[in-house]
């Protein structure tokens, strides 16, 4: 009677007959595309601008997508995509005719986000906070590769005519979902002038299409989420992924003292020209415990003095708070007894603060 075959049987046996299969295959391999004709469904049933199929390349047989073109001069795009790989942007595997017209044949993508989001991914890509709802981690790394996947354009002098809600895509490996960006129409780029405007262009579209995108499956985004999304394009994908949405109050804390460490004549103009102001009361008193830190500064020999109307010496005066944390008087740390709850004290007085900072700084503090 025979036995059954274990896992690790079953495996060994089939990469012997991949093996087997490859070796009898001289490169370059023949290519073999079978369409089906059918129209991809995207995941709210409607029907994407391509057709479902396989793709042979010699001993490997994968699903594939293929888009037919009317306009010959797809022949002159292949070239220039032909060789493209990254993992965040759909693959030209291939290219052929049908009666005088051009075929892409594609990796495989499940449909687009913006019907994934619609359909079953909006519960796993999002969550709530106090003031409505933000990406969570998952669908911030899929925002961080769709960027990274258009600096890889970019560095390799590919431009794409545009970005639409139509380019962002999405494949599921198992439980996980990859974005991937779709480019079938690129240019080679040679004036500053011109790159440098497309390079913009591009970025705001992706900008603004995430954000469209985010705004519709979210229905309600928190004001920080608002602002990290604003920040796609602005921030290089490095900074993006360190925004201070996430960050917690030692981080915080941390990014005020080396802010304030800056040279001075750098900083200063940043950050009088942030949207910050002094917390105060409806009748103009500096609210605690900022205002026992300034009576405490008035009554030491030599304390320091502050401007009301200067965002600078907020800023200053926080950062001097969080250093003298442990020698201030109890009558400074009434309102709040540890470091944490005086960052906290700074957002409920301006939620955005760290945001704001972050942004405004950015050409001094980028790494």
């Amino acid at each position: 009677m025979a036995q059954s075959l274990t896992k690790n049987e079953e495996m060994a046996q089939k990469l012997k007959k991949y093996r087997l299969g490859y070796q009898k295959c001289t490169p370059p391999w023949e290519c073999f595309v079978r369409d089906s004709s059918i129209m991809h469904n995207d995941f709210d049933g409607t029907l994407m601008k391509l057709f479902e199929g396989t793709y042979q390349m010699g001993p490997v047989t994968s699903k594939c997508l293929i888009q037919k073109f009317k306009d010959g001069d797809q022949l002159n795009q292949y070239r220039l995509l032909k060789d493209l790989r990254h993992p965040s942007i759909v693959s030209v595997e291939n290219c052929y005719e049908e009666k005088g017209c051009p075929r892409f044949v594609l990796s495989w993508v499940d449909g687009s986000l913006t019907a994934w989001l619609k359909k079953d991914g909006s519960g796993k890509m999002f969550k709530s906070t106090m003031k409505g709802s933000a990406p969570t981690g998952a669908m911030r790394q899929m925002i961080f590769d769709l960027c990274r996947g258009l600096q890889h354009l970019l560095d390799e002098k590919l431009y794409p005519i545009n970005i639409g809600r139509q380019d962002i895509c999405v494949c599921r490996l198992g439980h996980k979902a990859v974005a991937k960006l779709l480019v079938n129409k690129v240019e080679k780029l040679r004036d500053l002038g011109r790159i440098e405007a497309r390079t913009e262009q591009l970025w705001d579209e992706m900008r603004m299409t995430l954000y469209d995108i985010c705004k519709q499956a979210a229905v309600s985004l928190d004001p920080l989420a608002e602002m990290f999304l604003m920040s796609i394009g602005v921030q290089n994908v490095t900074r993006l992924q360190s925004y201070p949405d996430q960050w917690d109050f030692e981080k915080k804390a941390r990014f005020l003292l080396s802010l304030m460490s800056e040279d001075i004549t750098v900083i200063l103009p940043l950050v009088q020209a942030a949207p910050i102001e002094w917390p105060k009361t409806p009748k103009g008193r500096v609210r605690s415990p900022f205002y026992e830190m300034l009576e405490h500064e008035a009554k030491t020999p030599g304390g320091r003095t502050y401007d009301l109307n200067e965002p600078f010496d907020y800023l200053r005066l926080c950062k001097n708070m969080i250093k003298h944390w442990t020698v201030l008087p109890q009558s400074v740390k009434a309102e709040c007894s540890t470091v944490e709850e005086l960052i906290n004290k700074m957002e409920r007085c301006n939620r955005l603060i760290w945001c704001i900072l972050y942004d405004a700084t950015a050409s001094i503090t980028e790494k």
